[in-house]
């Protein structure tokens, strides 16, 4: 897939879960969902967003920085990431 365009979320099911294109019918359409599928209104957007930080200071949600990159090298974390030699969250640090 090109960068820039969203992956379908098809994509991240283990290769053995996902039927080979050749063996769906031509009028199935993989997709992908977007953020306004799930946060319809600023409102909604601020109320789960706050549950997302409580969670996280609260420790019932852990976030793994799996490595730091300055952002001139961010062709590099690019590269890591694609190689899957990363795991975690990458940061670009301006």
């Amino acid at each position: 897939m090109r960068s820039g365009f969203p992956v379908p979320s098809v994509v991240m099911a283990p290769s053995w879960a996902v039927p080979a294109r050749s063996t769906l019918p031509k009028s199935i359409k993989i997709g992908y969902p977007t953020f306004f599928d799930h946060i319809h209104t600023p409102k909604l957007l601020r109320a789960r967003s706050a549950r997302l930080f409580d969670w996280i200071r609260e420790g019932k949600l852990k976030i793994r920085i799996g490595g730091e990159y300055p952002l001139a090298d961010a062709a590099k974390a690019h590269a890591d990431m694609e190689s899957r030699a990363t795991t975690g969250k990458l940061l670009l640090i301006p």
